[in-house]
């Protein structure tokens, strides 16, 4: 074969590589505007009242605007971020959004000061590059694909976590697709939601299963809708926001299956009636939560205070748990107590005398259908 040849087949060859090589994200990433730029684009039709700013109202609207897309929605949903964070802000102008030094991306286990506008901006592009627009595809629902998205929902994210892990078949009996993108909500305790199609920024805000589909981020978008009148949030706030007010993984539990949960305190409790909860539970392929407490107490590295995990499995006096974050972490030195434990996709394991001494409460799933009463505690 003659050298020219040769050398245009390896140049093919070369390109091909690189191209399949190359996710299509990543690729679009690296063309993405930067969050300056947007800001300049975009900033004085944001700015519908011709104030000099940006305020809550404003950018709660950009959200639900189906012709707000891409690197706008993105940088328009890490706007809303910052502003659900700093309720007394009354508004941003352009040169505060385009001068201001950029802190890292948002942290959920520590207290930021400094703002993170482009770093969020970046992963949220990203997302919206990757991720599905459908609300399933042919990707079986897993839990090791889900993560806590830019919400205080932990305590729900975890419990539908806690279900893929049992059975996620029974998602697509929950969520009935629409032939124009809306979805309708059937939750087994009876309420029922309807989903319009989500907007670029609603994406962006919400949880992920990745690959797998929309139906997550759908799913909290209706639990919103539910709870809208109990957890009333901000004039304006989108409805997944409403539930980033604080929740309880009983009151998700009883949503999700239809049956009546349990939320046991476990300051008075001994590690043995525990075990003993925890081991009947898992017998009857129940779901379990626990969550840890807000303050007063010292945590791991890796384990976040005032937060929601489930409960996957207990083995001898070895116990199974989620963080919805999906999260990875190494410790620094022996694991334990106090350097942490190994957490791959938000899945670590600890001794019940270690989940005793770090978890407040539990919450587990009974056999009784629910009615009007309440949840009950023990």
């Amino acid at each position: 074969m003659p050298l020219r040849k040769i050398l245009g087949l390896a140049l093919i060859l070369c390109l091909l590589a690189i191209a399949m090589g190359t996710p299509q994200g990543a690729a679009q990433d690296a063309k993405s505007k930067s969050f300056k730029a947007v800001v300049e684009d975009h900033f004085d039709t944001w700015d519908a009242n011709k104030d000099g700013k940006v305020d809550p109202q404003e950018i709660d609207k950009l959200l639900h605007r189906r012709s707000v897309k891409g690197e706008e929605a993105a940088a328009v949903a890490s706007i809303h971020v910052w502003m659900r964070n700093h309720k007394s802000n009354q508004g941003l102008t352009k040169s505060v959004l385009t001068s201001t030094k950029d802190g890292t991306e948002e942290r959920r286990d520590m207290a930021q000061k400094s703002p993170h506008f482009s770093s969020d901006y970046r992963s949220l592009v990203h997302h919206l590059n990757t991720v599905p627009r459908k609300p399933f595809t042919d990707k079986r629902p897993q839990l090791e694909d889900l993560s806590q998205g830019h919400l205080g929902d932990c305590y729900f994210v975890s419990m539908v976590g806690a279900l893929v892990h049992r059975n996620a078949e029974g998602l697509h009996r929950v969520i009935r697709v629409g032939s124009s993108g809306d979805c309708e909500l059937d939750f087994p305790d009876g309420k029922r939601a309807r989903v319009p199609e989500l907007t670029d920024g609603l994406i962006c805000l919400g949880s992920t299963a990745h690959q797998s589909g929309l139906w997550l981020n759908i799913l909290e978008e209706g639990f919103g809708e539910v709870t809208r009148t109990k957890k009333p949030g901000t004039p304006g706030d989108p409805a997944i926001d409403k539930i980033g007010h604080g929740g309880s993984q009983t009151t998700t539990i009883t949503l999700l299956t239809g049956k009546h949960a349990f939320y046991h305190s476990l300051k008075s409790l001994p590690p043995a009636k525990v075990h003993q909860l925890l081991l009947e539970a898992q017998a009857r392929h129940l779901l379990m939560g626990a969550g840890t407490p807000s303050k007063g107490k010292k945590m791991p590295k890796g384990v976040a205070s005032d937060h929601a995990y489930a409960i996957l499995s207990v083995q001898g006096d070895k116990i199974q748990v989620w963080n919805p974050w999906g999260n990875h972490f190494s410790p620094k030195g022996e694991p334990g107590m106090d350097n942490g434990f190994p957490t791959e996709k938000g899945v670590f394991t600890l001794t019940l005398q270690q989940f005793c001494e770090i978890f407040s409460d539990l919450s587990i799933e009974t056999a009784e259908a629910a009615s009007a009463g309440k949840h009950r505690k023990k």
